[in-house]
């Protein structure tokens, strides 16, 4: 064998070797960028199981307190119906001679008051719920589905996170839902009353400005009113961004995100 046919063997065994260096080169990239792409997705993971547990925790103390508010609000419907039925004359003639028309009227409209407020915690419970089990299903996603799903359940999320709230009717002068709007009152001519509502930080304040009183419902809004039909004076803490009494206002609230 003469020095050419080396020489070309040389050459050729140093580029094969050139070859595969390149080729283990470009594997240890692609392992890196692999082991990279693993770690943003284990710190995605962790990120949304935290969120799980901080939800859970909100939404089963928001839970509680609604099923609380709930019983009140049940047990001043059966009081309503209670003194109807004990003092319920012979005749209807009779109720309106002993009690007056505007008394039983009050009763009838605290009751169906009461009802709807009632109904509408009953749909703020079963929202809840449902945003809890949507967030396990992210969970379980991440775990064991694949990019499509994940990618459904984002968009579906960010597509329900501030679903738009239906609008109810209020009356300021009356303080009834559903039944007309202030607009709409008969009374709207009559003396306005000033009425107890509580601000954004959680503190009481008399105002005779009714267009101060949302028009919306949300658990926000359900609370001020629901305090300002209650006969309890006493203050209450309460935060807009978690929905819970007792803890902290508002302006003291470490959570920037609204539920």
């Amino acid at each position: 064998m003469d020095n050419s046919t080396l020489k070309e063997e040389l050459d050729n065994a140093r580029q094969k070797m050139f070859s595969l260096e390149k080729s283990a080169s470009n594997a240890f990239s692609q392992l890196e960028i692999k082991s990279n792409e693993l770690q943003a997705i284990q710190s995605q993971l962790d990120k949304v199981l935290n969120e799980q547990m901080e939800l859970e925790k909100v939404h089963n103390h928001t839970i509680t307190v609604l099923e609380s508010e709930k019983q009140v609000l049940l047990e001043r419907i059966k009081e309503a119906e209670s003194r109807l039925l004990e003092h319920q004359p012979n005749s209807s003639t009779e109720l309106t001679n002993q009690y007056g028309q505007s008394d039983i009227n009050r009763l009838i409209e605290e009751k169906a008051s009461t009802e709807s407020q009632v109904n509408f915690l009953n749909s703020i419970i079963v929202d809840l719920h449902a945003k809890n089990a949507e967030l396990e299903s992210r969970v379980r996603a991440m775990l064991v589905g694949t990019d499509e799903q994940l990618n459904l359940l984002s968009n579906k999320h960010i597509k329900s996170r501030n679903p738009p709230l239906p609008t109810r009717l209020w009356c300021d002068n009356c303080l009834v839902f559903d039944s007309h709007d202030t607009k709409d009152c008969s009374q709207a001519n009559g003396n306005n009353h000033s009425h107890q509502h509580y601000t954004t930080n959680g503190v009481i304040k008399n105002s005779i400005n009714h267009d101060e009183i949302p028009r919306k419902s949300s658990l926000k809004n359900f609370h001020k009113i629901s305090k300002q039909n209650s006969s309890v004076t006493t203050n209450r803490l309460y935060c807009d961004n978690c929905g819970i009494f007792d803890d902290h206002v508002t302006e003291n609230c470490t959570d920037t995100q609204t539920f």
